[in-house]
């Protein structure tokens, strides 16, 4: 026979499993308002384009600025 420690142990262990289950299954809504989506995407894509990566014209100036021959 488990000892009343052991057996409190688990109880406890399942109730704890038991509530971060049901946490998540009553927290998860997908009831996200009309056009939240779209307004994300157009303000990341907008983001990126403004402020990422601008690409250099590969020429003979470029060369001479980041490569140097010895």
């Amino acid at each position: 026979m488990l000892s009343l420690t052991t057996r409190f142990k688990i109880i406890l262990s399942v109730l704890a499993v038991i509530l971060v289950t049901g946490s998540f299954i009553l927290y998860k809504s997908d009831t996200a308002p009309e056009g939240k989506n779209e307004i994300l995407i157009r303000a990341l894509m907008q983001g990126l384009s403004q402020g990422h990566y601008q690409p250099e014209k590969v020429d003979d100036n470029f060369s001479k600025k980041y490569l140097t021959y010895t």
